[in-house]
């Protein structure tokens, strides 16, 4: 047999919306109270902060030595790529990086490199054969750092990095500290800028040095 149920068969009886109305005033007036564990551990702003950003790169203290970047236009590419280095040890608070590429057109350029040699603290030759070869970087450059090294001692930095794997056997500049990332050059590695990186690493810990042995203070200062 077939009920044939009209709309209004179908709908619920009344007490159905009745209950509901009921239910939902009780839902609304119910605490909903979250709980959160009382061991949960607290974040510390300065602690977080330090993941991203070394603690003493933001010490006030903390005074960036200055540094005379010598190199041959000849290696303007490993140049360009060691610059990045360069900036991160800036931003570290670590030196303050000065090379030929930072001289205003217009202005007596052989002036500009002799006073920076004379206030640099920091020595850092990118060694290739173009380096060797020049002669300008030799009778200047290397010889204003060298004559520092005798000067200053401890106090003066002369870094040489081995960019190119080029013969040391019989090189002045081999009596001095040479940087050779990992135990080789930087052509050596799997790239540059794996290369310079390692590099960085070395002369981060030398300059970290030196700044604790001055204690913050500058150069002139002691």
């Amino acid at each position: 047999m077939v009920v044939a149920l009209n709309r209004q068969d179908a709908r619920p009886p009344a007490s159905y919306d009745v209950d509901r109305a009921r239910l939902r005033q009780r839902i609304e007036k119910t605490a909903v109270v979250v709980r959160t564990p009382e061991d949960r551990e607290k974040v510390d702003p300065t602690t977080e902060l330090n993941e991203t950003s070394e603690q003493e790169s933001r010490d006030p203290e903390r005074l960036p030595v200055p540094a005379f970047v010598s190199y041959s236009h000849l290696d303007m590419a490993a140049k360009k790529v060691f610059e990045l280095n360069l900036s991160a040890m800036m931003k570290k608070k670590l030196l303050t990086p000065w090379h030929d590429g930072g001289i205003e057109p217009g202005t007596a350029w052989r002036e500009d490199i002799e006073r920076n040699l004379g206030t640099m603290d920091v020595f850092v030759g990118l060694l290739t054969n173009a380096f060797v070869a020049s002669d300008f970087i030799e009778t200047v450059e290397v010889k204003a750092a060298l004559e520092k090294v005798k000067k200053s001692g401890r106090g003066f930095l002369f870094f040489l990095i081995l960019v190119d794997d080029i013969p040391l056997k019989d090189l002045e500049h081999a009596r001095y500290q040479i940087i050779k990332p990992g135990g080789k050059a930087v052509c050596r590695h799997k790239n540059r800028r794996e290369g310079f990186n390692r590099a960085q690493e070395e002369m981060e810990k030398q300059i970290r040095k030196l700044q604790a042995k001055r204690g913050g203070r500058r150069r002139e200062d002691i």
